[in-house]
C-alpha cells in the first residue's frame, strides 16, 4: 500500500501528463480469494478494453528487484516490462511465467489483461507478513523510495507509449491458455471463472 500511495503522489505532483490515464487501486480480501481484485474487474469490466496493463506490487516492502517479474504465465505476446522502465539493471532479466494465481494480478490476467508483478526483494518479509507486527513503522524509507520510483517509472512509460504490453486475450484464448497451464480447474472450484 505504501509503494501505491508514494508512486501515485509522485505521479500527482507532476505537472506533466502521460497520453493515457493511470488509475492507482489498493484492493482488499486477496488472501480470502482475490476478493478485492475480482470485485475490481467485474465492475469495471465495460473499461477493459482500454486498459493496457495491470502492475501489482504484492511482495512486500523491499527494494524492488529490477532483473525480475512475473507475467502471470503469458509468453506470447508481452514484453518485458524492462523495455518500459526508465532503468534497471544491467546484466540479465527473467520474466517469470508461472501461473500462479498468488496475487491481485490473477484477476486482472482472467480479464484477459497483460498483468505484471512487480518483484521486491523479499527477505525478512515472512517475519511480519501477516502478523500484527505487520505496521507502517516496519516501511524503509529508502526501499519505499526505490519501489514507488519503479512502479512510477514503469507506470508512467506504460502510459505514455505508443504500443500495449501485449494483447488483451479474449474469452477463447483465456480458456485455452487456463487449460494449457492445467489451470482451469483450480480456478473453477475457487469460483474465479464462470
Amino acid at each position: 500500500m505504501a509503494t501505491v500511495l508514494a508512486a501515485a503522489g509522485s505521479a500527482a505532483a507532476l505537472s506533466e501528463r502521460p497520453r493515457r490515464t493511470i488509475r492507482f487501486a489498493l484492493l482488499g480480501g486477496e488472501e480470502q480469494g482475490l476478493n478485492g481484485a475480482l470485485e475490481y474487474a467485474r465492475a469495471h469490466a465495460s473499461e477493459m478494453n482500454g486498459c493496457i496493463a495491470v502492475l501489482n506490487t504484492d511482495s512486500g516492502g523491499g527494494y524492488p528487484r529490477l532483473e525480475r517479474a512475473g507475467a502471470e504465465g503469458r509468453a506470447a505476446g508481452v514484453r518485458s516490462p524492462r523495455s518500459y522502465a526508465a532503468f534497471g539493471p544491467r546484466g540479465g532479466e527473467t520474466l517469470s511465467l508461472d501461473l500462479a494465481f498468488s496475487s491481485d494480478q490473477g484477476a486482472f490476467s482472467l480479464a484477459g489483461l497483460p498483468a505484471l508483478e512487480l518483484i521486491k526483494d523479499d527477505a525478512g518479509y515472512e517475519e511480519i507478513h501477516h502478523k500484527s507486527g505487520d505496521t507502517i513503522d516496519k516501511v524503509q524509507p529508502h526501499a519505499l523510495a526505490a519501489a514507488a520510483a519503479y512502479v512510477g517509472a514503469t507506470a508512467w512509460t506504460l502510459a505514455d507509449g505508443e504500443q500495449r504490453l501485449g494483447p488483451r486475450l479474449d474469452r477463447a484464448r483465456i480458456l485455452q491458455w487456463l487449460k494449457d497451464a492445467n489451470a482451469l480447474e483450480y480456478v473453477a472450484a475457487a469460483g474465479w471463472w464462470k
